[in-house]
């Protein structure tokens, strides 16, 4: 007899244990998107939910449900996600990164219009690849806001950030 609980795991509790809430906050819009992973800069490994997931994003943050029993419910306020970077399986298998430094966490979601749109709408900035990987491996520092002031300013380099952060970058 093998026993999953696919509820368990500490990368996922790092982040219950900060921003677990009872209830959906008013004014979110639900994702089609039912998957999501987690890695952290403080532990080892990743922790995925796949097709299980619910997802709801608005200006004030992020909201997940694992889907799975005895996960808690967790929502991220924006201003807590420090930035957004890319992780690329080739051009069909892409998705957002949303850095959370108060947990150390990478949450990893298939990208889509709403997520980039999110990350461009509420000034997060679009991290290289190599920043993103310093930070998550290494434990460096994540470059300050103050260096993205012209990507913010002009989405036409906001989005070619997002496409070097894709290829590495």
């Amino acid at each position: 007899m093998i026993t999953s609980l696919s509820g368990c795991s500490d990368i996922y509790t790092d982040i219950e244990m900060v921003f677990e809430v009872k209830d959906l906050p008013s004014e979110s819009k639900q994702l089609e998107i039912k998957t999501f992973s987690v890695s952290s800069r403080n532990r080892k490994g990743i922790t995925t939910y796949r097709d299980i997931a619910t997802i709801h994003i608005s200006s004030k943050g992020i909201y997940l449900d694992s889907g799975t029993p005895f996960s808690k419910k967790v929502f991220i306020p924006t201003n807590e996600v420090a930035g957004c970077a890319m992780t690329c399986f080739g051009t069909d298998d892409q998705h957002v990164d949303f850095l959370i430094p108060k947990t150390g966490s990478d949450l990893m979601v298939q990208s889509s219009k709403a997520l980039l749109n999110w990350c461009w709408e509420n000034k997060k900035p679009m991290f290289s690849g190599k920043s993103k990987r310093e930070w998550l491996y290494n434990k460096a520092s994540l470059p300050p806001a103050s260096e993205f002031v012209e990507q913010l300013s002009d989405r036409k380099m906001f989005d070619e950030q997002r496409k070097q952060s894709c290829l590495g970058y």
